[in-house]
């Protein structure tokens, strides 16, 4: 019998715990460690744990933990303790220091202080590690993304790397791959690295086998061959231009190989020592995409050469073949690529059974696609039946050319057509430094859709995509666009000097691209400065060419460029600053003191020097970009500001150093092209007889192959890691813009300091962060997002939860069991949009007003806190308890309750009157919300209604419900019974008065209904006016009008209070608390039965009569003039958030949160 009890309680304790293998032992047990020291949550997820010393005064020996959304230190020697946590978010820099005080350590500075940390074990993986998690924060404060695992990652590359390695550090070690392996070749967002394997690579050109790694992934198998340091092309050294050999003699440490190498990089010209001339030819890469191979398999032959051996060849629908010999694990290889072959055919099949096309589809003789819109399902807003796919623009507005210029391009066509004869043709191309020699002298304008196509990646995905462009720009034509009215207003500064786009055909072209991109990716929508660059490639390409294009741009090779805060471009600027600096060091200093690198930075690298150079010239810089890369820009702007270096060193200011530039750049000119077409935005500011007489003419290839020969050492891969670098500055900066401007627009109201709203912002984005971080929270559609920027107070936005903490924290009236209602009603109040959220401007209205308002104020918003609609009539019949249901019913704050009570004012103008003052009103978030104390509207407006008996008795219930016996003065509690009792009998006052009036008034209209000649309608109206005038007449009485004496004051309170909350009130599982104490009084009130509460519906009181009546108490007085201190608040959260396992907001309830605290 024991041992099936015993057996059973370790089943059931396998099936609570559910194991994780790819975890070991020792890893599990330092999670366990981890979460306990810093009561880190289920969801902090632990990546990896270092040793290394803390440095505070002197070194303090611990462990560095490195989880998804902290960085955590924690050390315990000789009986003290030492605690490190900082969040991602809060770091700006991450630095290796290496200084006399600090020796070989990493450097973590925040806003506020500084961190080191040394004597690392393996320092350079940390930071590395450091930097990913860094990059990854900075990633989910600009989209907002929290992080997920991706166990397929983890079982990608689980083959080839230690068990011992957490899993989660393999997830971002092989997140990390694969986002080089997809920057390298260009491959689309998607693809993940599936592994790789060193084999040799049989070059049919040069009959050699190219030793390598083969790359594999769903969709691609890509080879590069081994390469040393990209060194400078042997070049045409001009008179400017001098060789800089020790230049590099100290590179910096951004200045080390490219991952994997190239995709055959211009300029890599030096093989490793030991190899001849030949073997650096021999440099090359490949990419197959599995959707062309028909087949792969074993390529072994009896007596084969070791050369030949563990051979795989793959052969391509269109007769080719690729021979790879010496394959690492081959089968295992060979197995894997069958097995995405496979998948990748059904995947087809299915998508080609499955397509729902809206549109008919045929060819025309131009052989573009003719779509015609399917009137049935056309929208509303289309504007024909049909239309046609553009062709390039060039063929319909050909530029003018010359016998010299037409030769030059024959030539260049000639030497690409056996360029292809020999390495091959389309995406497949053996792509060596020969192909990099040509795109440097510039692509002709007849091949260049389809090598810019090819050399993008944009190819494949349009290839893999067919339709979804037609279907996008249907959409389009037929739909609502984001950033509509921006590309309307935009297409006719697109080259309006090409007549291209002076006609309805290149401005309806644009309009489509331009439209569709928006549609499918509404994160950007559309951004200036990509009209220029796809009004470019609409000259070389098709429409739907074009588009594939801009999708490559956009997302793949500039990210983050096209957005509302062009985070990409601020980030490249950073980058320029750092190469000029160690590239020009003495240009970098008269730069930086003119301010002028922030200046060219954004309008060179958004546009790809299309804007600032005449777009027949710039057209070969993106020659070179869509072959090469990011780096392509960083090298052809250094090579701009080498130039001008002697002339920019003589400036004495920003304008003049502009100028300088602008010339240089205007005057580039292209030999290919005989007469200019377009002009550059600089070229217009300038009469043409002015540039033609500059001095400083350029041919763009020769600037080009300066760039090349000067800089070419610098490596995708090198910028990279510097853009992980200035991204945490760029970011942290935007988001300190950011806060201020919302504290600029929340400052206003004058409720608090800048430091007070600061650090609410602070809090409030961190509960934010911490929720995304842990997926608790769901990211907001893209589709949903308006096309007019939001105002910065709108992006945090603060749900029940976490205004129920900082409501039980800062105000006073969270004490007693009916807080969690009032907090609910208050929110309720301010929640003009009804959709459960206060953005910061709603949130620091309602806390001022809580916290921070004079005392007419609050006692106004205490009143009003207790009327319809905000109080109903369900509310006030349920009986007070103390359990769960009343944080639930206060989290929905009352959506969907049954039978309640007509208001006689809604909510909105319950709002306006709450918040008026008669003098100015302003709108917060689309409501008008007015600041002021007065008792009344506008004179014109509706008053503030007045109070039944049973609504005064609630309120005058949840006022004694704040406080507490074991805590409060009992003097308190003599105040609320006087201030009530006295309430009471001014009610009772009206209500005689009232009822006085009413029969006076009656017996009027009875005696003029007896009079002769006075009809019904006559007696009705008379009625009618009596009783609205003795309404109008009822007295408002103030405190003075009513002696408040003895026994049957008190009784009175007493007595309307027990009766209203009834039996139930009195239960056990009620509150305790005794009434009010008075010695006095306890006999007669226990000797008389209490009566039966008056509940007339002619008893009432006004706001006035509850102001003053309060007033004549200083202790009620100071109870509602109490100002709460915001930052002692905020810290005290934040403290508190080290003590807790969950986040107090985002899906923690009410009473959890009450309880963390």
């Amino acid at each position: 019998m024991e041992f099936v009890k015993c057996k059973m309680e370790s089943l059931v304790a396998q099936r609570s715990q559910p194991t994780d293998d790819n975890e070991t032992g020792a890893f599990k047990s330092t999670t366990e460690k981890f979460r306990r020291l810093f009561n880190a949550p289920a969801e902090e997820k632990l990546v990896n744990h270092y040793s290394c010393s803390y440095w505070k005064g002197v070194p303090r020996q611990g462990w560095l933990y490195l989880s998804i959304s902290h960085l955590s230190f924690y050390s315990f020697i000789l009986g003290r303790e030492v605690k490190v946590r900082l969040r991602w978010t809060d770091i700006v820099s991450i630095d290796k220091s290496n200084s006399l005080i600090f020796p070989d350590s990493i450097k973590i500075s925040t806003r506020q202080k500084s961190y080191y940390f040394s004597m690392f074990l393996h320092k350079k993986e940390t930071y590395e590690l450091i930097e990913q998690l860094a990059n990854i924060a900075m990633r989910q404060l600009m989209r907002e993304e929290g992080f997920s695992e991706d166990p397929e990652l983890i079982n990608k590359i689980s083959r080839n790397v230690s068990r011992k390695t957490p899993g989660l550090k393999r997830d971002l070690d092989a997140r990390a791959q694969s986002e080089a392996y997809r920057s390298n070749f260009r491959l689309p967002g998607g693809e993940k690295l599936d592994g790789r394997a060193d084999c040799t690579l049989w070059t049919p050109y040069n009959k050699q086998h190219v030793w390598g790694t083969l790359y594999i992934s769903a969709n691609f198998v890509c080879f590069e061959s081994r390469s040393a340091l990209p060194a400078p092309v042997p070049s045409r050294r001009s008179v400017r231009h001098k060789p800089r050999q020790s230049r590099y003699g100290q590179c910096p440490h951004w200045y080390e190989p490219e991952w994997g190498g190239g995709t055959g990089g211009l300029g890599r010209a030096q093989p490793p020592a030991g190899r001849s001339t030949a073997a650096v030819r021999g440099l090359v890469s490949l990419i197959i995409p599995l959707r062309e191979v028909s087949m792969a398999e074993r390529a072994d032959s009896p007596g084969c050469t070791q050369d030949l051996s563990q051979a795989l060849c793959i052969s391509m629908k269109r007769r080719q073949s690729f021979l790879f010999a010496r394959v690492a694990d081959r089968d295992f290889v060979l197995e894997r690529i069958a097995e995405f072959l496979a998948k990748l055919t059904c995947s087809t099949a299915a998508s080609a059974s499955d397509r729902v096309s809206i549109h008919s589809v045929s060819s025309n003789s131009s052989g573009f696609i003719l779509v015609d819109s399917d009137p049935g399902k056309a929208g509303p807003g289309s504007s024909a039946d049909h239309w046609e796919l553009q062709p390039p623009l060039m063929y319909q507005f050909p530029s003018p050319t010359t016998p010299e210029t037409t030769g030059r391009q024959l030539k260049k066509e000639e030497m690409w057509e056996h360029h292809f004869d020999e390495y091959g043709r389309g995406q497949t191309m053996y792509r060596t430094s020969a192909t990099g020699l040509l795109v440097l002298k510039g692509i002709p304008a007849t091949l260049r859709a389809e090598l810019w196509m090819v050399f993008s990646g944009a190819g494949h995905e349009m290839a893999t995509h067919p339709g979804y462009y037609v279907q996008l720009a249907q959409r389009a034509s037929s739909g609502r666009v984001p950033g509509a009215d921006e590309i309307e207003r935009d297409l006719h500064r697109s080259l309006p000097e090409h007549p291209a786009f002076q006609a309805s055909a290149g401005i309806d072209a644009l309009r489509r691209v331009l439209s569709a991109y928006a549609l499918r990716n509404p994160n950007i929508g559309y951004c200036q400065a990509m009209n220029i660059v796809a009004s470019v490639m609409l000259l070389y390409c098709s429409e739907e060419q074009t588009f594939w294009l801009l999708v490559a741009i956009c997302e793949r090779l500039l990210p983050d460029y096209y957005n509302t805060k062009v985070v990409g471009a601020l980030v490249d600027q950073g980058v320029l600053e750092d190469l000029i600096s160690v590239e020009l060091p003495d240009l970098y200093s008269k730069l930086e003191s003119l301010g002028v690198i922030s200046m060219i930075s954004l309008s060179w690298f958004l546009t790809i020097f299309l804007s600032v150079m005449p777009f027949e010239s710039a057209v070969n810089v993106m020659d070179c970009f869509l072959y090469d890369g990011a780096r392509t820009n960083f090298m052809v702007a250094l090579a701009v500001l080498d130039a001008n270096r002697e002339t920019l060193e003589d400036c004495r200011d920003d304008g003049e150093a502009m100028t300088v530039l602008c010339r240089y750049l205007e005057a580039v000119t292209n030999s290919d092209i005989p007469v200019r077409v377009g002009q550059s935005v600089f070229y217009t500011c300038y009469k043409p007889e002015d540039v033609k007489n500059m001095d400083t003419s350029i041919d763009v290839s020769v600037l080009i192959h300066e760039a090349y020969s000067n800089f070419g050492k610098l490596t995708n891969s090198a910028i990279e890691r510097l853009r992980l670098k200035h991204r945490l500055k760029v970011i942290q900066t935007i988001e300190d813009t950011t806060m201020n401007s919302m504290i600029r627009c929340v400052e206003a109201e004058r409720f608090f300091t800048q430091d007070e709203l600061k650090d609410l912002f602070l809090y409030i984005k961190e509960e934010y962060l911490t929720v995304q971080s842990y997926g608790r929270g769901g990211a907001p559609d893209p589709s949903e997002k308006p096309d007019s920027t939001p105002h910065h107070y709108q992006l945090y936005k603060v749900d029940y939860p976490l205004f129920h903490t900082l409501f039980h924290k800062l105000s006073n009236w969270s004490g007693g069991t009916m807080a969690d209602y009032i907090a609910s009603r208050a929110f309720k109040l301010m929640d003009s949009s009804g959709e459960g959220q206060l953005d910061l401007r709603q949130l620091s209205w309602l806390l001022g007003l809580l916290t921070r308002s004079d005392l007419p104020t609050r006692l106004r918003l205490f009143y009003c806190l207790h009327l319809p609609p905000l109080l109903d009539q369900f509310e006030m019949d349920s009986p007070l308890s103390d359990n769960t249901e009343v944080a639930s019913e206060a989290c929905e704050y009352f959506d969907a309750l049954s039978a309640p009570e007509p208001a006689s004012l809604s909510l909105s103008e319950l709002r306006e009157l709450l918040l008026a003052d008669g003098h100015r009103s302003r709108t917060v978030s689309g409501t008008s919300f007015t600041s002021g104390v007065s008792g009344a509207g506008a004179e014109d407006g509706p008053r503030v209604p007045l109070m039944n008996q049973k609504q005064f008795i609630y309120m005058w219930r949840t006022l004694y419900d704040m406080f507490s016996e074991e805590q409060s003065q009992p003097e308190i509690f003599h105040a609320i019974a006087h201030v009530g009792t006295l309430l009471l009998q001014i009610g009772e006052v009206g209500k005689k008065f009232q009822r006085e009036r009413s029969a006076s008034s009656i017996a009027a209209a009875a005696d003029s209904a007896s009079a002769p000649g006075v009809s019904a309608a006559d007696t009705d109206a008379t009625t009618g006016a009596a009783s609205a005038a003795g309404a109008a007449a009822r007295p408002e009485s103030t405190p003075e009008a009513v002696p408040v004496t003895g026994v049957t004051d008190m009784s009175l309170l007493s007595e309307a209070l027990s009766e209203s909350t009834g039996d139930e009130r009195r239960s056990e599982d009620s509150s305790d608390r005794p009434p009010p104490p008075d010695p006095g009084l306890e006999d007669q009130e226990e000797a008389t039965e209490p009566p039966e509460a008056p509940t007339d519906a002619d008893w009432a009181v006004s706001l006035e009569q509850f102001v003053a009546s309060v007033v004549t108490e200083p202790m009620l007085v100071a109870f509602f003039e109490k100002r709460s201190d915001v930052k002692a608040a905020v810290m005290s959260l934040r403290s508190v958030r080290l003590n807790r396992q969950t986040s107090l907001s985002f899906g923690t309830s009410p009473n959890e949160a009450s309880g963390l605290l």
